[in-house]
């Protein structure tokens, strides 16, 4: 008997997602080798003879595309920077000499690198680019001063990029662009008469809440009366082009991350040979590292649904902290550079399990299961085997492949009369907001007329509640279950004037129950779905043994079926087998081992074979 699970979601803000697969990049074999990793585990890598490999930073794009760059030196000094899709070769920056790559993102599935360029007036220009040929996104610089361009952040509320560096005018000034436009520039303006900012630069950016934060450094001198001091550098931290934190010179700052109105940040401090990650408001250091030694250090601060995460290494291992106490170290890496999640808001080997009863009083049985990938125009998509199982029509069974793919915090269902994908669920919207889906040629506008939450077996789910005109796909939508009630618009999908859903009875990832409603024996439902015992027997025909290990046996209760086609299909649609009927018996051995669905004169049965 299965055991009812918690399944780990997180509430963010207007965000919903179930941390599904973690990536990370690092480096071992002392500098020599990069790689990727997945889970831990290593799956591309990358070398160079003679050459430090460096991992700097990776995106990941929803098709679970993982873009890395990668930075090449000899001798300490930089060479050049290739950008690899996966365990491909995406654009380098070799035999480029006035070109730097500096960092990545990926926005709608378009991967975008920023850097700066030389151009032909030997002008240093800070650039956007993207596709594999340095194509130009944005023109940043004015092409007259020099700019650059250190890092880049994307605000998740607006899907805007930020972009940090500097520009040198008659001084180095920090910048800030929000787009292609400039936002700030640090004029060296300062309240206090005697002390006068000659030089800065912001190095790193983080947006939290609409708030630009960044971090870098300035040059300031003191005027002491008729003195001039010399000038001093500062580590420094800028809230929307305001100074709110600034450190001595001899400290240095940097792996800086902002989030809920909360910011972190690493110290140096060289004359004590300290090196630790602080909090604003912590007061005592959150992690110390023995930076000196080179047991402990870190490289990058992220946060995923609440938990801080930092990126480093830790007893010659590369390590991973979760909220500040070690949680996962790496065997193959010494140490790693950044972290990414692939977040889904449908995990995988999902099932759901469904009851409906339409205006006639005919009960359905519907089963959902995500059974595997596909690629549809270029979308990395998730097939939906999509069972309903009449129980009052001598056991009728329908069965079709759908098809959902995952971005931006929604999730798309594809349209096979308009060969486009539409807007099922947008776990983004607010209250007020509204979407259409297009269902076959028919449409049906959504209403979101509340946001709330739901909660079940103590864990909180982002939930909204939906209503429409004709009550076609009226009810709760709960991220990382689906609709409550109809997980596709049943209502156009069947073309049935009435009827009515009962709604999610058992929903399953793997073979662990995570929800049930009622009364409902989701144990036995399982098993009766996975094990052959099917709850509604066919009084046309039935198979066994199911399952299987090859030969099958079809029989009936009331008539001859021995020259009749079958035909034999996959999860994903792909027809194995077809042939007539000879006697009581198909033999199925070369199938590989998995789910198939067997079709006699219009009637479908779902088999298993071992």
């Amino acid at each position: 008997m299965k055991k009812l699970i918690l399944l780990s979601m997180f509430l963010i803000m207007t965000c919903c997602t179930i941390a599904q697969d973690s990536y990370s990049i690092g480096y071992y074999g002392s500098r020599k080798i990069a790689a990727v990793y997945k889970n831990g585990t290593k799956i591309y890598k990358v070398t160079k003879m003679g050459h430090d490999v460096v991992p700097k930073t990776l995106t990941l794009d929803s098709n679970e595309n993982v873009y890395w760059l990668v930075n090449y030196y000899y001798n300490n000094s930089l060479q050049y920077t290739d950008i690899r899709k996966n365990d491909q070769l995406y654009v380098t920056t070799k035999g480029l000499s006035q070109t730097r790559i500096i960092d990545i993102y990926c926005l709608n599935d378009t991967l975008y690198y920023i850097g700066y360029q030389n151009n032909e007036d030997s002008v240093d220009v800070a650039m956007v680019w993207k596709g594999t040929d340095f194509t130009s996104h944005w023109i940043l610089g004015d092409g007259i001063h020099n700019s650059y361009l250190y890092d880049v952040d994307v605000d998740k509320s607006t899907g805007i990029p930020y972009f940090c560096g500097c520009v040198q005018e008659d001084i180095t000034k920090a910048a800030v662009w929000r787009n292609h436009e400039l936002l700030y520039l640090n004029d060296g303006g300062n309240p206090n008469p005697y002390v006068s900012v000659v030089y800065s630069y912001a190095s790193e950016i983080s947006i939290d809440g609409g708030d630009v934060y960044t971090l870098g450094r300035h040059g300031k001198i003191i005027n002491t009366g008729d003195t001039i001091n010399n000038t001093i550098y500062c580590p420094v931290i800028w809230k929307n082009n305001e100074v709110i934190k600034e450190a001595t010179g001899l400290d240095f700052m940097n792996n800086f991350f902002a989030y809920a109105e909360k910011y972190y940040y690493c110290l140096w401090y060289p004359h004590g040979a300290f090196y630790d990650l602080y909090r604003n408001d912590s007061g005592q250091p959150l992690l110390e590292f023995d930076f000196i030694h080179g047991s402990s250090g870190s490289n990058k601060i992220k946060a995923f649904s609440d938990d801080i995460y930092v990126m480093g290494w830790y007893e010659n291992k590369g390590c991973i902290w979760k909220n500040f106490s070690v949680y996962q170290q790496f065997d193959n890496c010494l140490n790693v550079a950044d972290l990414e999640w692939f977040n889904a808001l449908i995990a995988g080997d999902s099932e759901w399990y469904y009851k409906i009863i339409d205006d006639n009083g005919n009960v359905t049985y519907q089963h959902l299961a995500y059974t595997s990938d596909t690629v549809i125009n270029g979308n990395k998509a998730k097939i939906i085997v999509r069972t309903n199982h009449v129980y009052d029509k001598d056991g009728q069974i329908e069965i079709t492949h759908e098809y959902v793919k995952e971005r931006d915090d929604k999730v798309y269902w594809w349209n096979k009369d308009l060969h486009e994908f539409t807007t099922l669920y947008d776990f983004a919207a607010n209250e007020g907001d509204e979407w259409v889906i297009n269902v076959g040629m028919d449409s049906v506008t959504v209403h979101v007329d509340s946001v709330g939450v739901f909660e079940y077996e103590g864990i909180a789910h982002k939930m909204l509640h939906v209503s429409d005109f004709d009550g076609v796909f009226s009810g709760d939508i709960v991220c990382g279950f689906g609709h409550m009630t109809s997980f596709f618009p049943e209502k156009l999908m069947r073309h049935v004037d009435d009827f009515e859903v009962k709604g999610l009875r058992c929903y399953w990832v793997g073979d662990s129950l995570f929800y049930h409603q009622g009364e409902e024996d989701c144990d036995e439902i399982y098993n009766a779905i996975h094990m052959g015992l099917n709850e509604c027997v066919s009084d046309r025909f039935n198979i066994y043994p199911n399952p299987t290990n090859g030969i099958i046996t079809v029989s009936t209760p009331s008539r001859d079926l021995s020259s009749y086609e079958y035909q034999i299909t996959s999860v994903m649609g792909q027809t194995m087998m077809t042939g007539v009927l000879n006697g009581q018996t198909i033999d199925a051995s070369s199938l590989p081992s998995g789910m198939y669905f067997i079709t006699i004169d219009g009637t479908t049965v779902k088999f298993i074979k071992q």
